[in-house]
């Protein structure tokens, strides 16, 4: 906990290297799946525009902390890093939507958002938002 907040403290002194950070993070995990990278340029200046903005799915709202990139399609079903493939949204949702689209995670937020359904959505969301949390078992 202290690290954490020794982290924070480092960052509010100089906010423009925490973004560069923040950036870096975001675009390594695009560098890992081989394919051809979308323009630096024109992502940052999609997530400067984003920021402060509630997260499509949630609500929330988008911090440097809290924002991260998502595929529309993901990599995993034949998605691409194209421009028009990629969001921003918040790292809960994004862990939450995993390999679904966009269309089928919000069909299966809107099915979870009737009331009856709320120890089923509670249920649900944590499994999904656990790493190795497998379908099958």
């Amino acid at each position: 906990m202290i690290g954490v907040l020794r982290l924070k403290n480092k960052w509010r002194k100089n906010p423009d290297n925490y973004l560069k950070y923040r950036f870096q993070n975001i675009w390594g995990g695009l560098r890992r799946n081989k394919m051809p990278l979308p323009d630096k340029a024109v992502l940052i200046k999609r997530m400067l525009v984003i920021l402060n903005t509630p997260c499509i799915y949630c609500t929330e709202k988008l911090t440097i902390s809290t924002i991260g990139l998502d595929h529309v399609l993901p990599v995993a079903r034949s998605g691409t890093n194209h421009e028009s493939n990629i969001q921003f949204i918040c790292q809960k949702c994004n862990r939450r939507k995993g390999v679904f689209t966009h269309e089928e995670y919000q069909s299966l937020l809107k099915f979870l958002s009737v009331k009856k359904r709320e120890e089923m959505k509670k249920i649900l969301l944590k499994r999904l938002g656990m790493s190795n949390f497998r379908w099958g078992r």
